[in-house]
């Protein structure tokens, strides 16, 4: 049995953790993945090549809630080949729209913004991001909030090189964030983003993995009012709702 560890623990098992999750989800289809011309034009052009290459680069970002998304959204599509593309296009396309941002699980937790120890009724288990709780939709407060959130905390890297560079580049990349979290719900929907392929919306741009049980937000001190609603009760009723569909 694998060992259900953070891959917060270091680079090294950070390495081993996407190594194994390309080798289950990837490697198996990746002929056929590799075939799809269309698929594999929409990966390269995010920058995420090594995810289609049978090489020692090739993995997966241990932080992307792959197992989650490959689980629960298998049933919006024909095939789960057809899901897997759907899911990798949104993997390359989340970690080219996130790089700049300089902002992750690992820093949320090392800065103490996110606590990985649970302390509530919650388990983590990440299905209400994922669609689940059907359609989040973000008032103009939650917007503000989670973009002066990055502003205020992650654009020091940024700011050293080039101080326009957040109000150039960052400020309207959270945004757009925000806007795509308004769209992730139950039935499947493809956001236009601009000249390359339409991106399937799976999951919340902000959820992110833990380990292999448990998925964390990691905007949680200042997520939507919608998601800070959500609730026991709410949980368990869309847990039976899905079940009911799934069967």
């Amino acid at each position: 049995m694998r060992e259900n560890r953070s891959w917060i623990h270091g680079y090294s098992y950070f390495k081993k953790e996407g190594k194994y999750l390309w080798g289950k989800y990837v490697k198996p289809d990746l002929k056929e993945l590799q075939e799809d011309k269309t698929f594999y034009k929409t990966v390269l052009s995010y920058g995420e090549e090594e995810i289609l290459s049978d090489s020692k680069e090739a993995m997966i970002s241990p932080s992307f809630p792959i197992e989650l998304i490959l689980k629960f959204r298998s049933g919006m599509f024909n095939c789960p080949l057809d899901c897997l593309k759907e899911t990798l296009k949104y993997y390359a396309w989340r970690q080219c729209e996130t790089a700049i941002l300089n902002y992750g699980l690992d820093t949320a937790i090392q800065e103490k913004i996110v606590n990985p120890s649970k302390s509530s009724w919650c388990n983590q288990c990440g299905e209400c991001c994922v669609g689940l709780a059907g359609h989040i939709s973000l008032t103009k407060n939650d917007e503000e909030r989670i973009v002066n959130f990055y502003k205020r905390n992650f654009d020091r890297s940024v700011a050293r090189y080039d101080p326009e560079a957040w109000e150039d580049s960052c400020k309207e990349r959270v945004k757009f964030l925000t806007q795509c979290v308004d769209f992730v719900e139950f039935d499947p929907f493809w956001m236009d983003v601009g000249e390359r392929e339409k991106i399937c919306l799976v999951a919340c741009p902000f959820l992110e993995r833990l380990d292999s049980k448990r998925s964390l937000c990691i905007i949680d001190p200042i997520k939507p009012e919608a998601c800070r609603n959500y609730n026991q009760e709410h949980c368990q009723k869309e847990k039976v709702e899905y079940h009911k569909q799934a069967s």
